[in-house]
């Protein structure tokens, strides 16, 4: 056999394994993508939930609102009004969050997911701080003004104690939340695990597995 003939045959071998491995990475390629969806779309349940059971809630917020006005109820008024503005805000954030979620299942191309990844992962640590806001507006909506009037001082003193140690709490709060290196914050553990944090994080881990396999193939072609 000449030597052409056995190079032909060896360069024969070579564009085989050439086109087995190439074949190799994309069916890696697409189970690992296939995988980060999956992930990404086990959030859309809590969402939703979150959604139809955060709508009506509100409604009723609103709708206490609305009678404490009509009633002169201050407190009652000026209580609910700000956590109806609150949860109005935190159901915008999480259509926001499907909005996102929708894109990520649907984009191929690996800088648009993890663009889209962080900004939901950034509008869910956002969602957490709005919903924070409401809890000392909770301790404001059940203070009975007439009760106020009759003892200022007693009744007035103890419910703005309450209201002070509510609002250093919630500034507590802010202060201990981060989404970075969350293992070193127990506030952050607390608030950011879960069926709405978990799926996050992992599709973060396997679009990095996904941008290492493009990297790759970039370097090799």
């Amino acid at each position: 056999m000449k030597d052409t003939e056995l190079m032909n045959i060896w360069k024969s071998y070579d564009d085989k394994l050439d086109q087995v491995l190439t074949l190799n990475k994309e069916i890696i390629h697409e189970m690992t993508k296939e995988k980060m969806n999956k992930n990404i779309l086990r959030l859309r349940w809590p969402k939703t939930a979150t959604i139809l059971t955060g709508i009506p809630f509100t409604l009723l917020c609103y709708f206490i609102t609305f009678v404490g006005v009509k009633a002169q109820a201050v407190f009652v008024t000026f209580g609910f009004g700000v956590i109806s503005i609150v949860m109005s805000a935190m159901l915008i954030s999480y259509m926001y969050h499907l909005y996102l979620i929708n894109k990520i299942s649907c984009t191929e191309k690996v800088m648009d997911v993890q663009k889209a990844l962080a900004e939901l992962k950034i509008a869910s640590f956002h969602s957490t701080c709005i919903a924070i806001i409401q809890i000392p507006f909770w301790s404001i909506c059940w203070v009975s003004y007439n009760a106020l009037v009759q003892s200022p001082y007693l009744y007035g003193g103890i419910n703005l104690i309450v209201f002070l140690a509510m609002s250093y709490f919630t500034y507590w709060l802010y202060q201990n939340l981060t989404i970075r290196n969350v293992e070193d914050s127990k506030v952050s553990q607390f608030f950011f695990s879960g069926p709405e944090w978990e799926p996050i994080l992992k599709a973060s881990s396997i679009l990095e597995q996904l941008d290492g396999y493009e990297a790759n193939s970039n370097r090799k072609a």
